[in-house]
């Protein structure tokens, strides 16, 4: 009974280090697109919206304080969670 409850936390502790590990994206990654890269796809999600419009979202999204988890930083959860 030991050795599965031992194998158990083992295999769920991989399993969420390597969640983490994958999660988290640093500023040099290939997430972080600039407006013009990222405008074709803008434009098929909203395709009512103006160019202007478009930017002030992206804008909006890349602060710290955007799209409500924080665009290309960090939440605010995760922060006081220490990651």
């Amino acid at each position: 009974m030991k050795k599965k409850l031992i194998a158990l936390l083992l295999v769920l502790f991989v399993f969420g280090a390597t969640t983490i590990a994958f999660a988290q994206v640093d500023e040099n990654s290939d997430w972080n697109f600039t407006f013009e890269q990222m405008l074709p796809f803008m434009q098929k999600m909203h395709p009512s919206w103006s160019v202007d419009e478009l930017q002030q979202m992206f804008q909006g999204c890349s602060t710290s304080n955007g799209c409500g988890s924080g665009g290309n930083s960090q939440s605010t959860s995760a922060r006081m969670m220490g990651f």
